[in-house]
């Protein structure tokens, strides 16, 4: 398991694409996409029932797309602020991208998926959309 940091972080993301053939604006666009994520979070939790839940689905569909599996998770929870981890990981369960055994090394930190609590009231909301 390699250590995500901000030190290898782009390296890290380069290496897991899909596509070797993006041009750098396109890549810096795709990891954009996190960014967005990261707003549309805070968002919700500022406020639950102001959220575009597709929008936020497309997001991590796109990642998905165009990063490996494993990869885009790891850099989902490297860059995205702990806080939000119930919200990524009841997304991810839902999407059928991580499992309750994984784990990642992030700055040090271990992070186990089994451990966080999934948010029962996003799920509520994605299971109506799904």
């Amino acid at each position: 398991m390699i250590e995500l940091t901000e030190e290898n972080f782009y390296k890290f993301a380069l290496i897991n694409l899909k596509s070797k053939y993006l041009i750098e604006s396109e890549f810096k666009s795709l990891l954009k996409h996190i960014v967005y994520i990261k707003r549309l979070l805070k968002k919700y939790k500022d406020n639950s029932k102001n959220i575009n839940v597709n929008l936020l689905i497309n997001h991590f569909i796109v990642l998905y797309n165009e990063f490996e599996q494993r990869a885009a998770s790891e850099m989902l929870f490297y860059q995205i602020n702990s806080l939000y981890y119930p919200q990524v990981k009841t997304i991810l369960v839902l999407l059928n991208k991580v499992k309750e055994s994984d784990e990642f090394l992030i700055n040090g930190n271990n992070i186990q998926i089994e451990f966080i609590k999934q948010d029962t009231e996003l799920e509520t909301i994605l299971k109506k959309v799904f």
